[in-house]
């Protein structure tokens, strides 16, 4: 009481007003989760991930009642020469047979065995799942372009979306934000375009580009059937070429090509060789491999989207845009003036420049939205693609809407505040599971839909790479095995999960989820060194580090240990780990840095902790770069062992070389024979790799398989409640963008 006497006038009313706005912050969580479900967990249920209802919808899939539909253009198709027969090939074997997109892996708690999961092999196309609609139609904004006609433009067998709820109207404009020039992903990812495609739950990979794909019986030689009347946005003709040209002008192992990029592309590589394309004939390509390829569909999905979105790694590069530029097809000095001419100090520097989306708006490509500029631009614009080749099951030429602004917000909190704001009308990249409270209870008041989508290989939403090849004082530390368990056991990972994940992701290691063929078969191996146990750490780090400083830090060989954790994104996740170690005697520091200076600095040997994402666990063949080091990047545990790998594979010299140890030697080589495995032996391998990465803890994981939160205007139709989000899916396009319209 007498403490209250002694306050202001001015004090009191500044408490009041701090009590009032407390009371009113607590109302409106409690106002936001009204018809949340605390007792949602992703995987719990359908499998090693939520599948929303359970159903796995198919959006290729016709509806019973769609009628067949007369030929499209049968009186051409009767005057037309028929194509040269496809090569016939052996059947593939059974023991690979496709995973049908219904698949839903049993979990062990329910009493069955490990199933088939998500991104895995096929061996042939599945059939298809839509008839051609007999007529097309296009969208009201493409009239009196002087465009060829709609029936002209459209393949004869184009690719058949189906909706999600009904088809779609014409029209409007997606709203989005990116965050800058380097985040490309923002594009690529909403229109994708490899040869094969994912289902929305990740459980079947489709023809997209292709019509069809089988493997011989060996799973050495691939043969992919184009659409027959495929066309680049510009117009021309898409063909087997335009494949021959990719391998030929760009990937194949040659003088000319090794100035274009530092190693050939991941779809060529098979052990330490690489793959050749052959042209069948116009609609026919064939890809042929040293050694058995299993994971074909797998690698040509998609091209990365990161990196300013360089189409050279695709299987496909527009010829008759991209020769001019090339010394192979002009010779070498007229591309070389070429390239003085428009300022580059080399051929080689301009031709990669032309290969990438984000910078040369006019490359051709087969997206279903063309850029109208650059990504340097503060609002980057893009514009229906006359010439996609997805129509809906009526004929409806897509995408339904005619445009897509993306505009630059590099502050990522002022994302949040435009997503509860209603400013955007569909994004899940760069939205924040903790603002889901505040996102429900604008739902109404804002006019937007808040979803909860889903992921099968992000087994870490937030992991640390420890780096292996440090050159700072504490690289013997960081080398150390027993070090790196003390680290991971000292994190409270519940707090974050509730903190920063609403309690809806789950503590567990990098290892893929129980069900998936890859996951070790001992179930520990799913939250191994995922426990929270400060004793326990203190116990291991006391007989490595025991000499402590005044302020009751840990010191080694007399200094210090400060360890740097390098992020290109801020976070509450980093400061309760850094907070978290303080508890055992580790001193650390979160420098967060922009995304292109981490891409920089996370690839030096002087960094010491760096901070991503693991969201390829369901995809070890295909996407391997973030859990082993087999690749130089700014996503890894070992470049100096990368540098190694590489150049033990493929001769080439890139980066400092350090040579690994024998445990790191014996992972590299499951890795070479899982890739030219068959499935059933490719597995034993794959979880060979990751018991050593998880003994080994080279990424610390906190929590992982949490839901995506995708914030959408409530007006836009055909989105569905559930996708699947992972990397190597390239979602949101397993959400089929191109069949979002809006309702009015």
């Amino acid at each position: 009481m007498q403490a209250l006497k002694n306050l202001t006038t001015k004090q009191i009313i500044t408490y009041v007003v701090l009590l009032a706005l407390a009371i009113f912050v607590v109302w409106y969580v409690i106002d936001a989760l009204d018809g949340f479900d605390p007792a949602y967990r992703p995987g719990m249920e359908g499998g090693f991930y939520a599948a929303g209802s359970g159903e796995s919808f198919d959006p290729n899939k016709a509806k019973e009642e769609t009628p067949e539909p007369e030929a499209k253009k049968a009186e051409a198709k009767a005057e037309a020469p028929a194509p040269a027969p496809a090569a016939k090939q052996p059947a593939a074997p059974q023991a690979a047979a496709q995973v049908q997109a219904t698949a839903v892996a049993v979990t062990k708690a329910a009493g069955g065995t490990k199933g088939v999961g998500a991104g895995a092999i096929q061996l042939k196309a599945p059939a298809a799942k839509a008839v051609t609609p007999a007529r097309f139609k296009q969208s009201p904004f493409l009239d009196g372009k002087g465009l060829p006609d709609v029936d002209d433009r459209v393949p004869s067998d184009p690719l058949v979306i189906e909706v999600f709820d009904e088809i779609g109207a014409y029209g409007g404009t997606m709203r989005r934000v990116f965050t800058g020039a380097r985040d490309t992903c923002n594009y690529t990812r909403l229109a994708r375009s490899g040869l094969t495609r994912w289902s929305h739950d990740g459980f079947e990979a489709r023809g997209n580009i292709a019509a069809s794909w089988e493997a011989d019986a060996t799973g050495r030689s691939w043969t992919v059937t184009l659409r027959d009347g495929m066309h680049w946005s510009d117009g021309e003709p898409f063909d087997a070429d335009d494949f021959v040209y990719a391998y030929e002008y760009m990937g194949r192992i040659d003088p000319l090509n090794d100035e274009l990029r530092g190693s050939p592309p991941a779809w060529m590589r098979s052990g330490s060789e690489f793959a050749s394309v052959a042209k069948v004939d116009n609609l026919t390509v064939r890809f042929i491999y040293p050694n058995p390829n299993y994971n074909f569909p797998l690698l040509v999905s998609g091209n990365s989207c990161a990196h300013g979105s360089s189409s050279k790694n695709e299987t496909y590069l527009p010829e008759h845009f991209l020769s001019q530029y090339h010394a192979g097809k002009v010779g070498e000095a007229a591309a070389s003036k070429a390239a003085a001419d428009a300022g580059y100090e080399s051929w080689a520097v301009l031709h990669n420049l032309k290969t990438k989306e984000s910078t040369t708006p006019e490359l051709p490509h087969m997206r279903p939205w063309s850029p109208v500029n650059d990504s340097s631009s503060l609002v980057w614009k893009f514009e229906r693609n006359p010439y996609y080749y997805g129509v809906d099951p009526e004929g409806h030429q897509l995408p339904y809407i005619d445009k897509v602004e993306m505009t630059l917000t590099e502050d990522r909190e002022l994302i949040q505040v435009q997503a509860a704001a209603g400013a955007i009308d569909f994004q899940y990249r760069h939205i924040r599971t903790d603002q889901y409270p505040t996102f429900k209870a604008n739902e109404e008041k804002s006019g937007i839909k808040v979803l909860r989508w889903g992921t099968a290989g992000t087994t870490a939403e937030t992991s640390y790479w420890v780096n292996q090849n440090n050159d700072g004082p504490f690289g013997d530390l960081l080398r150390n095995q027993q070090f790196r368990q003390a680290l991971a056991i000292s994190i409270d990972r519940d707090r974050i999960n509730e903190i920063s994940y609403l309690g809806l992701a789950q503590k567990r290691s990098v290892a893929p989820p129980w069900g998936h063929p890859h996951a070790p078969e001992d179930e520990a191996y799913q939250s191994k060194w995922t426990q929270y146990d400060v004793a326990e750490a203190n116990k291991m780090l006391d007989a490595i580090v025991p000499d402590k400083d005044a302020d009751g830090f840990r010191t080694y060989n007399g200094e210090k240990i400060n360890l740097i954790v390098l992020a290109a994104s801020a976070g509450d996740n980093a400061e309760m780990m850094i907070e978290d170690w303080k508890a055992v005697g580790i001193s650390s520091k979160l420098d967060v840095v922009s995304r292109a200076t981490f891409e920089t600095r996370a690839k030096e040997f002087s960094t010491e902790i760096n901070q991503w994402g693991l969201d390829t666990a369901c995809c070890l063949w295909s996407d391997a770069n973030k859990q082993l080091p087999v690749n130089i990047g700014s996503v890894n545990w070992g470049n100096g062992y990368a540098a190694w790998w590489i150049k033990q594979n493929t001769g080439n010299e890139v980066g400092t070389i350090v040579e690994p140890p024998a445990n790191v030697k014996e992972m590299f080589k499951h890795y070479e024979d899982g890739l030219t495995s068959p499935p059933e032996k490719g597995n034993i391998h794959a979880r060979a790799i990751y018991e050593e990465i998880v003994d080994q803890q080279y990424i610390i994981p906190l929590v992982g398989l949490g839901p995506r939160v995708a914030v959408v205007n409530a007006n836009m139709g055909n989105v569905p409640e559930f996708a699947v989000m992972d990397w190597p899916f390239r979602g949101p396009s397993t959400a089929y963008p191109e069949q979002f319209y809006y309702k009015k």
